[in-house]
């Protein structure tokens, strides 16, 4: 127990990424910063999108069907009533149609029309909503690929990429840090659980040496070695060389941990991870 709580508390906490609505809007709100390059990437409709468009008769359910389709690649959220589009992505997409870029709030105010083209395209193009066969299919990713990012942040854009990679709908921003925080601390206890199994007797005795409470000023424990050094000067250069002295006999074999498990290297050096909130069902 006592190596373990060394493992936990000799990493700086990170809070979670419950972010504020400020950010969490700019996620949603992403399309809004695209340069034309991206843009093109993003919003281009292929010969085989334009001609399952064009069988609208309407210049409006055209344009509206096109504007769903491309919202729905890139960012990934379906559009909602009030929702604002930003004016160039609205041009390029009335450009390749070659009509006139109006009318599409008239589009998005009629509910059933547009709600019937949203299960269209679903159908067409293969999207799937967020739901617990994909929640299991996205925490199946994270698992194997958590150990490529250094911080859940990491993982959730990460994963956000992904989830448009596999044509699933974007849910609320919440719902998807909440997944990518779990699975992430998840890997990481059992990263740390592996990594003090693998601890020889020896080891364990003197990290949980260092777990003791000073009782002297000079004790050489876990608060002295992550206490700050201050400012530069003699007494700083001392101190630091002291702890360079001490680290060696302390020091785990290089390599430690990866012969079996490369996650358990990564998590050595990650931010301990508090518990993580219940996901809101909002943005």
């Amino acid at each position: 127990m006592a190596v373990w709580l060394l493992l936990r508390f000799t990493r700086r906490y990170e809070p979670p990424s419950d972010s504020s609505d400020t950010q969490r809007q700019a996620i949603t709100t992403v399309h809004f910063d695209l340069d034309e390059r991206e843009i093109e990437r993003y919003w281009t409709l292929s010969e085989h999108d334009l001609l399952r468009i064009n069988r609208r008769r309407r210049d409006t359910n055209r344009f509206g069907f096109a504007v769903q389709l491309c919202l729905l690649r890139f960012p990934g959220w379906p559009p909602r009533p009030g929702d604002k589009v930003p004016l160039p992505l609205l041009a390029y997409v009335a450009q390749q149609l070659e009509i006139k870029a109006d009318n599409i709030e008239e589009y998005f105010r009629r509910q059933p029309t547009r709600s019937d083209h949203f299960r269209e395209i679903l159908d067409l193009y293969g999207f799937r909503s967020y739901n617990q066969r994909a929640e299991q299919e996205l925490t199946d990713w994270i698992r194997v690929e958590a150990h490529h990012w250094n911080t859940p942040t990491g993982v959730f854009m990460a994963l956000l990429d992904q989830m448009r990679h596999r044509c699933i709908v974007l849910p609320a921003v919440s719902q998807i840090e909440h997944l990518a925080w779990r699975v992430y601390r998840q890997v990481e206890d059992e990263a740390l659980g592996e990594l003090a199994g693998m601890l020889s007797a020896l080891q364990r005795s003197e990290l949980e040496d260092l777990l003791l409470p000073s009782i002297e000023s000079d004790d050489r424990n876990l608060t002295w070695l992550r206490r700050s050094i201050g400012s530069p000067g003699a007494k700083g250069m001392l101190d630091l060389i002291d702890r360079l002295e001490f680290h060696p006999r302390h020091r785990v074999e290089a390599g430690f941990g990866e012969r079996d498990q490369p996650v358990i290297a990564a998590a050595a050096g990650r931010p301990r991870l508090p518990p993580y909130p219940a996901a809101s069902q909002g943005v």
